[in-house]
C-alpha cells in the first residue's frame, strides 16, 4: 500500500502545472466521463435506485482521479497515482474502528446499501463562532445527548484577549487552541462522558499550524482523538495540509479527512460533481490513510447540502462508494433553515434519511449560514439521530418518497434571505440547568409528529 511518505514525495517531485489548467482538467474529465458513462441527473429524484449509475459512478471516479491526480497549491505540483495502487489501497481499507474508553467507547463501521446497522452519529456546534461564556454549557448540552456518538468540534472561538476577530496564524489563535483544549475537558467531564471520542482540527485552526499548539492540553490520549484534515476543492491540498498530517501521524492520532465537492464550481453539474466527489473520496483515504472519510456535498448558489441537487448526488456517490469499498463514511448535514426552525428539522431529516440508506455514517446537523454566536440548539441533533436510526428500515424507493414530501416544505426557502432566521443556543436553553425552553421543546416534539405522518418509526 502506498504510504504517507511517498504521496508527500510526489507531492514535492510531481509534475509542475498551473491551478487553472488543473481546475480545467477536472472540469473537463468530469464532463468526458459523465458522457461516457452516461451519467445524467434526473431533477425528480432525491434518492437513487439506480445500482448500475451508481457502479458507473464508482469506475468513473477512479478514472477522473487517475487522470487528474491531487494538486499541491503551494509548489504547483501535482500527485498521481497508479491504478494498481489505487486498487492495492483499496484492499487495505479498515472497515471498522473503536474509538474512546470504557462506557463511551464505540464501534464505527463502513455502511452498505439499505444497511440494517446504525449510523453513527457525529454532531457538535461546529462551524458557528462560540462564545467564551456559552462554550462549556453549549458543548456540555451536545455531549450530554445520548445518541450522539462523537463529539464533533466545539465551535470557532473568535474572541479573546479583547481581540473581536482571530486571524488564522495570528498569535491569538494558538492561545485561542490552549483555551478550546481547556474548556472542552470541563464539558467533557460535566457532561458525564469524560471518554467520550471527539473530533479535533477546525475549531481554532481552520487552515494554519496553529491548532498544534494545544496539543500538550489535550482532554485525552491521541487515539480517543480524530484530527481533521481537509482538502481544498477539487482534489487539492497544500503544505500545511501535509505538515499537519506529518505531525498527527508522528502522535499516533486516528484521522478524520474530507472534502467539499461543490455543485456549479469546477465539479461541474450534480452528475459531474458525484465523479468528482468519488474521486475524493478515494484520494483522501490514498493521501491520509483516514480511518474515517467524509464528503459534504456543497452547492455554488445554496451552499447548503439539503438543495434537491445536492441530496441526488449524495445518494448516487454515497452509494458508489458503499456498494464498491469498504471505506468508512460519513456526510455533513447543512441547512439554508437555522438553528431553532421547523425548517433546520425537516431539512436535516431530509439529508438524513438520504444517506443512511445510501450507506453513510453521519455528522451533523448545522446551520449553512449562522447570524449570530452560539446560534446552535442540540434538539436539533437529538431528532436528527432519531431519525437516522429510524431510517434503517427503509428501501431506497420509500426514502425517497419521504424525502421528496420533506423538500416540498423548504424548496422554497432554500435562499438565505428566505430562510428563518432562528435563535440562539441562550434563546432555545436554559444555560444553567441545559434544559430546553417549552417552545424549544415543542418545536422538537411537533417536528417528530410530522416525521411519524410522513412514515417514519420514531420513538
Amino acid at each position: 500500500m502506498i504510504s504517507f511518505w511517498e504521496v508527500a514525495r510526489r507531492a514535492e517531485t510531481g509534475p509542475m502545472m498551473k491551478e487553472s489548467d488543473f481546475d480545467m482538467r477536472i472540469s473537463m474529465t468530469a464532463m468526458e466521463l459523465a458522457k461516457e458513462y452516461e451519467i445524467k441527473y434526473d431533477p425528480s429524484v432525491y434518492v437513487s435506485s439506480d445500482n448500475t449509475m451508481a457502479d458507473d459512478v464508482w469506475r468513473a471516479g477512479i478514472e477522473l482521479l487517475l487522470k487528474c491526480g491531487v494538486y499541491n497549491v503551494s509548489n504547483k505540483r501535482v500527485i498521481t497515482f497508479e491504478e494498481h495502487e489505487v486498487k492495492e489501497a483499496l484492499k487495505h481499507v479498515v472497515s471498522e474502528f473503536e474509538i474512546g474508553k470504557g462506557k463511551d467507547r464505540i464501534k464505527i463501521q463502513a455502511r452498505g446499501v439499505e444497511d440494517s446497522k446504525k449510523s453513527t452519529i457525529f454532531s457538535g456546534p461546529f462551524g458557528v463562532e462560540t462564545s467564551l461564556d456559552v462554550f462549556v454549557p453549549l458543548n456540555q448540552a451536545f455531549i450530554q445527548e445520548p445518541l450522539v456518538d462523537v463529539l464533533f468540534h466545539g465551535g470557532h472561538i473568535q474572541s479573546i484577549c479583547g481581540v473581536n476577530t482571530i486571524r488564522a496564524n495570528s498569535a491569538f489563535e494558538v492561545i485561542a487552541a490552549r483555551v478550546y483544549a481547556e474548556l472542552m475537558n470541563q464539558a467533557l467531564i460535566l457532561g458525564g462522558r469524560p471518554f467520550m471520542p471527539i473530533v479535533w482540527g477546525v475549531a481554532a485552526g481552520v487552515s494554519s499550524l496553529n491548532e498544534l499548539g494545544a496539543d500538550s492540553f489535550m482532554p485525552k490520549n491521541p487515539e480517543d482523538i480524530f484530527r481533521a484534515v481537509m482538502f481544498l476543492p477539487e482534489l487539492k491540498l497544500d503544505d500545511v495540509l501535509l505538515s499537519k498530517t506529518a505531525h498527527f501521524m508522528n502522535y499516533g492520532y486516528p484521522l478524520y479527512a474530507g472534502t467539499t465537492p461543490v455543485i456549479g464550481g469546477y465539479a461541474g453539474d450534480a452528475n459531474t460533481a458525484a465523479i468528482v466527489a468519488v474521486a475524493e473520496q478515494i484520494a483522501t483515504f490514498l493521501v491520509f490513510g483516514a480511518v474515517v472519510n467524509h464528503i459534504g456535498p456543497q452547492h455554488m448558489r445554496y451552499r447548503s447540502q439539503t438543495n434537491p441537487a445536492s441530496l441526488w448526488m449524495n445518494s448516487v456517490m454515497g452509494q458508489a462508494v458503499a456498494r464498491n469499498s469498504k471505506l468508512i463514511t460519513t456526510t455533513s448535514v447543512t441547512t439554508a433553515g437555522r438553528p431553532g426552525s421547523m425548517q433546520m428539522h425537516l431539512e436535516a431529516a431530509a439529508m438524513a434519511i438520504c444517506s443512511v440508506v445510501s450507506g453513510r455514517n453521519l455528522l451533523g446537523p448545522r446551520p449553512a449560514q449562522p447570524l449570530y454566536p452560539n446560534h446552535h440548539n442540540p434538539l436539533h441533533a437529538r431528532l436528527f439521530a432519531e431519525v437516522a436510526h429510524a431510517a434503517i428500515k427503509l428501501k431506497r424507493e420509500d426514502a425517497n418518497e419521504i424525502v421528496a414530501q420533506l423538500v416540498a416544505t423548504y424548496k422554497d426557502t432554500l435562499d438565505f434571505d428566505k430562510s428563518p432566521k432562528g435563535k440562539t443556543f441562550e434563546q432555545s436553553y436554559d444555560v444553567r440547568t441545559l434544559k430546553p425552553t417549552e417552545e424549544n421543546l415543542s418545536l422538537y416534539k411537533e417536528a417528530k409528529s410530522k416525521l411519524i405522518d410522513l412514515g417514519l418509526e420514531l420513538a
